[in-house]
């Protein structure tokens, strides 16, 4: 009788596990660390952890805040300009750690508790006000202006009220809030659009204009370099938004273009590379930055407070040590920035840069460079200055710019007047000319003999000629409310052409279209067009 081998229990289990540890582990997927997003801070303020710090500090004041071993806490308001406002000395119960000033209200506020508290500056009687925010809500900033004072809460909503309490309006900000800023009857929120990438974070601003009881309210990025953070937000002394990172590229926002411009590069001004400028203000009329040097810091002390710079604007072109580059980039900032003395200072940098091309040889860059202006003042003094230096070519070319210069003025004025009023319009401007019709011979006028004129004169007076149109114009109403239409325009404009043929030699009688004023050119009909705009046909010359 045979009997199986006994089966080793033991064994079988051993070999079980050895199985099951050299099995693969399945593959985990790799962790992208994605860039951290900034939290709400208030611009122009120092850390909220510091015994003594500045709550707020613009060109109109600085608030500053104290904290004693004892543990009472006291807020200090200094105005720059002792006629807004004196000095103020707040004890600060509510454990504010939010503020905001201007010549028009001081705002106060804080993350642990729901109240808000406005001092008017500029009224009489009671000048201060409070309330409580609905309930789960905290502000995480406040900002206020000489109109206006808004808080942003805990709950994504933007609260505005006038300076004296008046509650205005209510807006959803669309993200988490970054900062806000205020100039007159304008707001600006930074908010995050959308999460962050490996290398920078997604920034946004939505931008809130009142107009008494109206509002418009439109939204735009906010240009960040890769792996830089926003340090400071505010406007300009003529209401221009402006933002600062950490590397201290400060950017400007021009409404009109719609776009952000770099206007300066603190750290380029900066002696060292531990050395930070902490921004508080920008002048567009002045043309300056005013910061404070923070020597292996981010931000200054308030004890011994420090001195506050003026750091120069400069636009970051390529080669800023030469003489070109200067001027363009004075041309660029006078004609980007609302600054006293503008156009004067356009003129001035625009002739000197033309005098540079044409020491340069580079009289098609000269040429180029009035063209881009068109400006006629700026056109009469390149003249000038070419014929002054012999260059008579140079000059012919720039003086048969004058009716395109004139027709891109009158076009910007038309553009100016209808933006302002709200109506979209067509604007029709002169064909520049292209270089083979430069190049090649010009048209020249055609002399008549006097048998030509006599026999064009006859059929212009003769009664069967344009009979069909007399009786048209017979038939027409009288009306002297009516206005012509084009095409009537275009026959007066033929008809005054050609009987008006002189019967002498066409040199004997000088009139503006012919005279020896270079600026006076001969226009043609071919630069006569039709504007479509506002429901109304217009004829106007190019």
């Amino acid at each position: 009788m045979n009997f199986a081998d006994p089966v080793d229990h033991d064994d079988a289990s051993n070999q079980s596990l050895d199985s099951s540890s050299r099995t693969v582990p399945a593959p985990v997927a790799p962790q992208i660390k994605l860039f951290k997003q900034q939290t709400a801070f208030q611009p122009s303020a120092t850390p909220a952890d510091l015994e003594h710090r500045y709550m707020a500090w613009n060109d109109v004041g600085i608030v500053t805040a104290h904290v004693e071993p004892s543990g009472d806490s006291s807020i200090d308001v200094e105005f720059h300009d002792a006629s807004i406002h004196h000095a103020l000395h707040i004890s600060n119960y509510n454990q504010h750690n939010l503020a905001s000033v201007s010549s028009g209200a001081l705002a106060l506020a804080s993350n642990e508790s729901s109240k808000l508290v406005v001092i008017a500056l500029a009224a009489a009687g009671n000048k201060e006000w409070s309330l409580s925010l609905p309930d789960c809500e905290s502000a995480e900033a406040v900002v206020a202006t000489r109109f206006l004072v808004a808080v942003a809460t805990s709950s994504s909503f933007l609260r505005i009220f006038t300076v004296m309490g008046t509650q205005r309006e209510v807006l959803t900000i669309p993200g988490p809030m970054v900062a806000i800023a205020g100039h007159e009857h304008s707001l600006m929120v930074v908010y995050h659009s959308s999460a962050p990438s490996q290398t920078q974070q997604h920034l946004a601003a939505m931008l809130v204009n009142i107009n008494g009881l109206s509002l418009r309210q439109e939204y735009l990025p906010v240009p960040l370099t890769p792996g830089r953070q926003l340090t400071w937000f505010g406007y300009s002394d003529t209401g221009s938004p402006s933002i600062a990172d950490n590397m201290g590229l400060l950017q400007l926002y021009r409404r009109s273009s719609n776009a952000w411009f770099p206007i300066c590069d603190t750290m380029k001004q900066s002696t060292s590379v531990s050395h930070n400028f902490f921004v508080v203000a920008v002048s567009e009329k002045r043309q300056i930055v005013q910061a404070v040097l923070c020597r292996g810091t981010s931000y200054p002390m308030t004890n011994p407070r420090p001195m506050l710079q003026e750091l120069r604007m400069q636009i970051p072109l390529c080669d800023v040590e030469v003489e070109k580059s200067e001027l363009e980039d004075a041309l660029l900032r006078s004609s980007l920035m609302q600054m006293d003395g503008a156009e004067k200072m356009q003129k001035e940098t625009a002739i000197k840069l033309f005098a540079l091309a044409c020491s340069s040889e580079c009289e098609t860059r000269a040429r180029e460079l009035i063209e881009s202006i068109a400006c006629t003042d700026l056109l009469q003094l390149a003249v000038k200055y070419a014929t002054k230096r012999g260059r008579i070519h140079l000059s012919d070319r720039l003086c048969e710019l004058l009716p395109q210069l004139e027709a891109v003025q009158e076009a910007r004025k038309q553009q100016t007047l209808l933006g302002a009023s709200g109506i979209a319009a067509t604007i029709v401007l002169p064909m520049t000319p292209t270089s083979a019709s430069q190049s090649g011979p010009k048209p020249k006028a055609i002399e008549l003999s006097s048998a030509k004129r006599g026999t064009l004169k006859r059929l212009v007076n003769s009664p069967n000629m344009f009979k069909a149109a007399a009786a048209s114009a017979a038939s027409r109403p009288s009306t002297p409310d009516i206005t012509p239409s084009p095409l009537d325009t275009q026959e007066n404009i033929f008809g005054e052409s050609e009987s008006e043929v002189p019967m002498g030699k066409a040199t004997d009688h000088r009139s503006p279209l012919n005279s020896v004023n270079p600026f006076a050119m001969k226009r043609k009909l071919g630069d006569t067009g039709v504007i479509f705009g506002s429901e109304k046909l217009k004829l106007a010359k190019k």
